[in-house]
């Protein structure tokens, strides 16, 4: 095998303050020939003293007679940029620095230098060497006179894992590059996740109000009409009321017993507008409210005041409620909602003319897992079923352009999730609609 001329170049420092020590260095790591090398590998074959079974890499040597000369090289090469990879360092080198002192020294400016320790004598001992210079995995201990084999190994060995633990550390720099470069990446998608987090809340808010404010027009017109009536009756009685207690004449048993009758049907009249306008309240702008237990059949009653009304105009309305349910932990006004919304629905549903054949019916129930089931069935047009699987979606209607926002069922089904539940639908074209929603009922019996 002929010595390989693409090998990389070792930098090579030798330090001992004999010249000689220098050129026995210059003879052994020096590059040689294939010439060279064959007269060695003769030599070897034919009983010659040197070894020659492997060529020595390619060496770039440096001397230094004194560990302070060293030093100083090394600060030198530091401050060009370069480095070297292996460092044979004598021992005894009288009157300056030791050298266990110098490579203390030398690993200050390169920790990364390989040393080979080379001495003749019994100066230091391996405990006070390595009290010196740490554990063992930089340096080796090299006793003269050495074999020219095993420098050669040692610089090979040695630059190879100088150049292996700079490759190493080189992977860690990209590695930890790398891990920055991820790290602030996902804190920039954090803080991205985080303001569209925001930024969904605040809307999912507009489009709550915005499905509030639309809920409350399409109530406006039943709400006229139920606080008109017993407002209507509650100014005539208040007027003939008036008329009777203006009289010169007495009052007698029967005017007494009239009067008392007008003033209890006003006070019917009030509270029921009182009612009315408590169950507005749904709908005002106000800030979420604290999780309570409530019943679930008071929900549905004060949906029912709500748009009472405007059902006996299209359907005549069943209600089959169950007795004793457990309460529901949650936003009661939140649920009202929801109620009132599946209700609408079910009155827009319906052609209007003919209430008689046509009815809404509204049912509670405990489900079989301990959820308490509410019903809204309707005899109305239906849903197609190419367009029932979307119903639940933000912004999609069957109803007419400017009829709706198609906001309501998305919005309600937003509530009953966050309260734990589910909603689900049933429809088909001419046959009617039934909307289910299933909460979860709360162990505390108390409401």
């Amino acid at each position: 095998m002929l010595p390989n001329s693409a090998q990389p170049v070792a930098r090579v420092l030798v330090v001992d303050d004999s010249p000689a020590i220098h050129d026995d260095f210059r003879k052994i790591l020096a590059a040689r020939g294939a010439g060279d090398f064959l007269d060695e590998l003769e030599e070897t074959v034919f009983g010659g003293l040197v070894s020659a079974a492997e060529p020595s890499p390619a060496v770039a040597l440096s001397f230094a007679g004194q560990g302070a000369d060293a030093l100083a090289l090394v600060e030198r090469d530091a401050a060009a940029g370069r480095s070297f990879d292996v460092a044979f360092v004598d021992v005894r080198m009288p009157p300056g620095i030791d050298g266990v002192e110098t490579v203390v020294r030398l690993w200050r400016i390169d920790p990364r230098v390989q040393v080979v320790m080379c001495t003749a004598y019994s100066d230091y001992s391996w405990d006070d060497m390595a009290g010196k210079l740490g554990s063992a995995h930089s340096y080796l201990i090299l006793k003269k006179p050495f074999d020219p084999v095993e420098v050669r190994q040692l610089v090979q060995a040695l630059s190879e894992k100088r150049a292996l633990l700079l490759e190493r550390e080189g992977r860690l720099e990209d590695l930890d590059h790398q891990v920055r470069e991820r790290t602030d990446e996902l804190a920039r998608a954090s803080s991205d996740l985080a303001a569209e987090m925001r930024q969904r809340l605040a809307t999912e808010q507009r489009l709550h109000r915005s499905q509030k404010l639309e809920a409350l027009g399409r109530l406006a017109a039943c709400m006229g009409h139920e606080i008109n009536n017993p407002l209507s009756y509650v100014m005539t009685n208040i007027e003939e009321a008036g008329l009777m207690l203006a009289g010169d004449a007495p009052l007698g048993p029967a005017e007494r017993a009239e009067l008392c009758a007008m003033l209890e049907e006003s006070a019917a009249g009030v509270q029921r507008i009182a009612v009315l306008v408590r169950s507005l309240k749904v709908f005002s702008p106000s800030q979420p409210q604290p999780s309570r237990l409530f019943a679930v059949n008071q929900a549905i009653e004060s949906a029912l005041a709500l748009v009472g009304n405007e059902i006996r105009h299209c359907a005549t309305l069943a209600t089959e409620l169950a007795a004793e349910l457990p309460p529901i932990m949650g936003e009661r006004d939140r649920i009202v909602q929801v109620l009132v919304n599946i209700l609408l629905n079910a009155v827009q549903s319906i052609p209007p003319g003919d209430a008689a054949t046509n009815a809404i019916r509204v049912t509670s129930q405990s489900g079989g897992d301990g959820d308490i089931v509410v019903q809204v069935s309707d005899t109305g047009c239906g849903i197609a079923a190419g367009d029932l699987e979307r119903v639940f979606e933000a912004f999609y209607t069957t109803r007419a352009v400017g009829q709706g926002t198609g906001l309501g069922l998305a919005i309600c089904h937003s509530i009953i999730e966050a309260h734990g539940g589910r909603m689900s639908i049933e429809s088909s074209l001419g046959n009617g609609t039934r909307l289910t929603v299933s909460l979860p009922a709360s162990h505390d019996p108390a409401v």
